[in-house]
Formats: C-alpha cells, sequence, structure tokens
C-alpha cells in the first residue's frame, strides 16, 4: 500500500504503516521527515501527476485552510480505486481561535454538521464522521499524533 500524509509535519502518524511494510509519503514544508517517509512534495498541488495512494491522511490542517473544500478534492483526486481520506480536525472553538498567539491559527471552525456539509458539496461519499469531546490521538488514522480535542472524519 501506498500511504499519504498531508500537513504532518515530519510524517510520524505513518510511523504504524510503515512497520507493517507500507510506501510512506509526506506533503509539507518540514524538510527532515522520520525515517522510512518519504517527502513527494510541499503542497498538494505539487505532488506528481498519475501518482495514486490508498490512505490519505490529513490530522488538524483542514482548520488552517482557508479553502478547505479545495485541499479536500485535491486530496481525493490523489487517492487509488480502494483509497479512503482520513483526518481529525477540532470540533467547535475551545477557548477562543489564538490569534494573539501567533500566526498558525484556526480560520475554520468545524461542527459534525459544516464539517460532514463541507465533504457531502464535494460530492464525496462518507464512510464514518465521528464526533468526540475529549482528547484523542490520532488513532483513527494509524496511530500517534499529538494530542487534541477532535472530530474524526473517514471517506
Amino acid at each position: 500500500m501506498r500511504d499519504l500524509d498531508v500537513g504532518g509535519r515530519n510524517g510520524k502518524i505513518l510511523l504504524p504503516f510503515i512497520e507493517r511494510g507500507h510506501s510512506s509519503w509526506l506533503v509539507d514544508y518540514n524538510v527532515q521527515p522520520n525515517d522510512g517517509v518519504r517527502k513527494i512534495a510541499d503542497r498538494l498541488e505539487d505532488v506528481p501527476a498519475g501518482r495514486r495512494f490508498d490512505p490519505a491522511i490529513s490530522n488538524h490542517v483542514r482548520e488552517h485552510l482557508a479553502e478547505p473544500a479545495e485541499a479536500v478534492l485535491r486530496m481525493a483526486a490523489l487517492l487509488s480505486d480502494r483509497g479512503v481520506m482520513c483526518g481529525e480536525v477540532p470540533v467547535g472553538v475551545w477557548g477562543g481561535i489564538g490569534i494573539e498567539r501567533g500566526p498558525v491559527t484556526h480560520i475554520s471552525v468545524f461542527a459534525k454538521q459544516s464539517f460532514q456539509g463541507l465533504l457531502e458539496a464535494q460530492e464525496l461519499a462518507l464512510v464514518d464522521i465521528e464526533e468526540r469531546v475529549g482528547r484523542a490521538n490520532g488513532r483513527h488514522c494509524g496511530g500517534g499524533s499529538e494530542e487534541h480535542d477532535v472530530g474524526y472524519d473517514k471517506l
């Protein structure tokens, strides 16, 4: 299988896939991915034509995008015939949006219904969506990401 992590910094979430012998790729500006993770591009639009992936993972990325629908469509275009997208996003705003803390902030805010609507508007088949209150660690998408309050989508 060929796995893709979009915006995953160093590809840490791909490590369980690598342990299973998968070919794992990263789209991120980070220039030092983890061992076994191959950087394919800085941005989704720079992924070479014809590349296809089985899971495409994007954890805690879409909330930082002005156009999350565009990113969802770009990821969907990279899926193999059996491919699925998997990701986590924060649900709602807890304690403010953090603009005063720095330039990397949440500019898209989701509730379960709005995130589901984002996917359906792109005519993507939704397999599962789950809303949780509390902490998660990316286990739905392969394992180990930093802990965040999350919502989860898989399509």
